[in-house]
């Protein structure tokens, strides 16, 4: 038999997924910002770490997105 704390865990997702894509989604465009900026000024470097950060962050948010997907997928939610 399960206990309380058991079956939430079940049941309750492990973050709220639609403020971790917000956040990214904020910190993406702000990459995007930076990239710009250091592009403007002929920061290579600065260009080439904000453009990673990006990619890293757009993955990020890919694999929510993904996750979300299969996940109605697998339960018959229309998306």
């Amino acid at each position: 038999m399960q206990t309380t704390s058991q079956q939430n865990q079940q049941t309750a997702p492990a973050c709220d997924t639609g403020a971790f894509l917000s956040e990214h989604l904020s910190l993406l465009a702000m990459n995007a910002t930076m990239a710009r900026d250091f592009l403007e000024v002929g920061d290579n470097a600065g260009f080439r770490y904000s453009l990673a950060c990006m990619i890293a962050r757009a993955k990020a948010v890919a694999g929510v997105v993904n996750d979300l997907g299969a996940l109605a997928d697998s339960k018959g939610i229309a998306r």
